[in-house]
């Protein structure tokens, strides 16, 4: 059962504690059955990649949140196309004019949108995010100020983590 899982897992760490290796694991949903192996495998691939990506040690695939609807995509050339469609455009103008456009929008979003907050934490004006916010959205098309839009920007910086 799962906590069966959990302390296998915690002694096995204890045991390589010592040995100075970086270990990455991921842990799937346990589910019995032969015909489960494979999709405990794979989300338990996709765990993995996360950790290794997050630089833990462990990941349990059912702790993904939003991540696990990102990996049960097969075709990642979806995710990339999304993720160029909506995040691409800043990071090539921010490469192309060496501004920070995409930091701030990562942190705006972060921050829940508040300008206050953004401004302290990026030392500039409020005045000086509202521009940034307006500049983004002459880039993109999509207005970070606007809910849909702010979902969707989410969403690619969501996939940009996972790829």
């Amino acid at each position: 059962d799962d906590g069966e899982i959990e302390t296998f897992l915690n002694e096995y760490l204890k045991s390589i504690k010592n040995i100075g290796l970086q270990l990455n694991m991921g842990v799937s949903l346990n589910q019995a059955g032969l015909y489960n192996q494979n999709a405990n495998f794979d989300k338990a691939l996709s765990a993995m990649e996360m950790a290794v990506k997050r630089g833990e040690t462990v990941v349990h695939y059912h702790k993904l949140g939003i991540y696990k609807v990102l990996y049960a995509l097969d075709d990642k050339t979806v995710l990339r196309g999304y993720y160029q469609d909506v995040i691409g455009k800043l990071e090539k103008y921010d490469r192309d004019n060496g501004t920070g456009l995409t930091g701030m929008l990562k942190t705006y979003l972060e921050n829940n949108g508040s300008l206050q907050a953004v401004s302290e934490k990026r030392f500039v004006h409020r005045n000086t995010v509202t521009n940034q916010l307006k500049k983004i959205e002459s880039i993109t098309g999509l207005n970070p100020l606007d809910l849909e839009d702010k979902v969707k920007f989410c969403m690619g910086f969501y996939i940009k983590d996972m790829l």
